[in-house]
C-alpha cells in the first residue's frame, strides 16, 4: 500500500521539474534575424538586443523592436527615442546583419 508520503516525494520532484520548465520558457526570448531590440526593466532602457535567443527576467522586463534609422522603438504608448549611451550598440548590430 502506498502512503501519503511515498506519494508526495513522487510527486514534489514532478511539481518542482515542470516550475522549473515553465520558468525556463517564460525567460526565453528569441530576436529574429535581422532585427535589433532595445530591452526595458521596470522603465529603464538596459541594453539592446541583437538576432538570437536571449533570457531576461518574466517579471518586469520587455523587449522592443527598434527601427535602427530612426533610432526609435515603439511601445503601446508610442514611438521613443534610443538612449545616446545605446545608440552605437544598436548601429553596430545593425551591421553585422
Amino acid at each position: 500500500m502506498t502512503s501519503a508520503f511515498q506519494i508526495g516525494l513522487t510527486l514534489v520532484p514532478a511539481v518542482l521539474l515542470i516550475a522549473m520548465a515553465a520558468l525556463v520558457w517564460l525567460s526565453t526570448h528569441r530576436v529574429p534575424d535581422g532585427r535589433v531590440e532595445v530591452l526595458v526593466v521596470s522603465g529603464e532602457e538596459e541594453r539592446i538586443l541583437g538576432p538570437g535567443t536571449h533570457f531576461l527576467s518574466p517579471v518586469g522586463a520587455r523587449a522592443y523592436r527598434v527601427d535602427p534609422e530612426a533610432m526609435t522603438y515603439e511601445t503601446p504608448t508610442g514611438s521613443l527615442p534610443v538612449p545616446e549611451d545605446l545608440r552605437a550598440d544598436v548601429t553596430r548590430i545593425a551591421e553585422d546583419d
